[in-house]
């Protein structure tokens, strides 16, 4: 191409919230949905959406509703709609009786320690949805663009709590923590790799380490900031351990819950766990 052809790159950025409110408003004045599903709602609700995204999401929320008998979408079901776009349709695997227990049990830990760390629960779930048997979804109850070290660990013991519930209550973790371990491990690098977490002000981020190719690898690679990321996840570890434990009866009331309804919502996850702790 000759010079001067392409010299200018144009970048769309997402829409911030206030630009969120403005496209939700403008769908929802063209799809059908009751009382509950409202513009701030589903602001809250698509950070990190594209408009097109947006568009996709309600479009799904009202199918949901059609196939279910009514002619507008609830609340309910633009938050199915939302894990079936992000993570997949969900199924029942037909576990058997302990394993149903068990998947419980650990899907109750997270949403356990996620509501204790203020995250905003949206949902729980023991039915399988892409490869997953169970998952607890949950965000900053506001947006952010920054993220602070405390708020970093806390995402840890969330993501670890599933192993601490399941070892309190079996007395050893199932294979169902192999993918929390992996994102408590991506945070504890990129606390020590990038936010100078491990003692050291200097970014693994900035080096070229040979045969690391990514901060997880380079973090893993270098000896005293792999000792440091350990030493962060047993941390946190300990912290979603003492939670689980020091309020069992809301971790078993959540598992109950699970156990009998498949799914939680947000709303009815901070309602067990508001009323276990009062009783």
């Amino acid at each position: 191409l000759r010079p001067g052809r392409f010299d200018r790159t144009i970048h769309f950025e997402l829409p911030p919230r206030s630009d969120r409110l403005e496209i939700a408003q403008y769908y929802l004045d063209r799809k059908k949905h009751d009382y509950t599903v409202s513009a701030p709602f589903v602001a809250d609700l698509t950070a990190g959406y594209s408009p097109v995204r947006i568009e996709r999401l309600l479009d799904e929320a009202l199918i949901i509703a059609l196939r279910n008998g009514r002619n507008e979408m609830t609340h309910l079901d633009v938050i199915d709609a939302q894990m079936i776009t992000e993570v997949g349709l969900s199924h029942d695997v037909g576990y058997h009786p302990d394993e149903r227990r068990r998947v419980a049990i650990h899907e109750a830990g997270h949403a356990l320690v996620a509501t204790l760390a203020g995250r905003d629960v949206k949902l729980a779930s023991i039915l399988r949805r892409s490869g997953t048997l169970g998952l607890v979804a949950h965000g900053d109850v506001e947006e952010r663009f920054l993220r602070t070290p405390t708020e970093a660990t806390d995402l840890m013991a969330v993501a670890l709590a599933g192993r601490a519930a399941e070892i309190q209550e079996f007395g050893e973790a199932s294979s169902g923590i192999a993918s929390d371990l992996q994102v408590a491990t991506t945070i504890a690098a990129q606390l020590v790799g990038m936010l100078g977490a491990g003692g050291s002000l200097l970014s693994l981020e900035a080096a070229a380490v040979a045969g690391a190719g990514n901060l997880v690898a380079k973090v893993l690679h270098d000896e005293k900031s792999r000792e440091k990321a350990d030493e962060l996840m047993k941390v946190a570890a300990d912290r979603a351990a003492c939670t689980v434990l020091e309020h069992r009866r809301a971790l078993l009331a959540l598992a109950d819950a699970l156990c009998d309804r498949d799914e939680l919502t947000g709303d009815e996850v901070h309602n067990i766990v508001a009323t276990a702790m009062v009783g």
